[in-house]
């Protein structure tokens, strides 16, 4: 009776509760800051979930984009990323679909925005997740920076804000961190 009851409060808490808690980072403070070109339903100001990292890289935007579209080496540097499958290209391209695991879920992404050394977006979706993941890569005068964002509809994201509220937020940070380790390296 007792997880009865706990699944009932938690299900309540899921609809009930103000969009601005846990992984509902302020969009109003990024947006402005780079042009994402969302498609109207993924509009930060519109999804349950958005989420927001960048780091600066000491490389280039072509050392960051090889490393990028390469997704047979994801694992490399980002540990939430597994067993990714292109299935119509051997590297992302546009319109490129791809199977893989995403923080231990297989999901189904293709690529919608495809700006070679400038800019990446792709679908994610998996049953209770639909989500638009942006990678906009910024040259400066040392290299790049990166800044990566996200947003999320459906049930299973709802539920993530109250049981593992910072899940996604870390694993993309741990995912910028090291994609900058990698790109800085002499491994590529």
């Amino acid at each position: 009776m007792k997880k009865i009851n706990c699944l009932i409060i938690s299900i309540i808490l899921v609809f009930f509760l103000n969009k601005t808690y846990a992984q509902r980072q302020d969009w109003r403070k990024y947006v402005t800051q780079a042009k994402m070109n969302w498609p109207t339903y993924f509009e930060p100001s519109e999804s349950p979930i958005f989420v927001h990292n960048e780091i600066e890289i000491n490389a280039s935007p072509e050392k960051v984009w090889a490393i990028l579209i390469s997704t047979k080496d994801w694992k490399n540097w980002y540990n939430g990323a597994g067993d990714v499958e292109t299935i119509n290209a051997e590297k992302l391209e546009a319109k490129t679909k791809f199977n893989w695991r995403s923080l231990k879920m297989n999901v189904a992404s293709e690529v919608k925005q495809y700006e070679p050394n400038k800019r990446l977006a792709y679908t994610v979706k998996t049953k209770g997740v639909d989500t638009y993941h942006v990678w906009l890569i910024v040259p400066m005068a040392t290299g790049c920076k990166i800044i990566t964002q996200e947003t999320q509809h459906g049930f299973k994201c709802k539920m993530g804000k109250i049981f593992k509220p910072k899940q996604i937020v870390e694993a993309h940070q741990r995912g910028v961190e090291g994609l900058k380790k990698l790109a800085e390296s002499n491994k590529i």
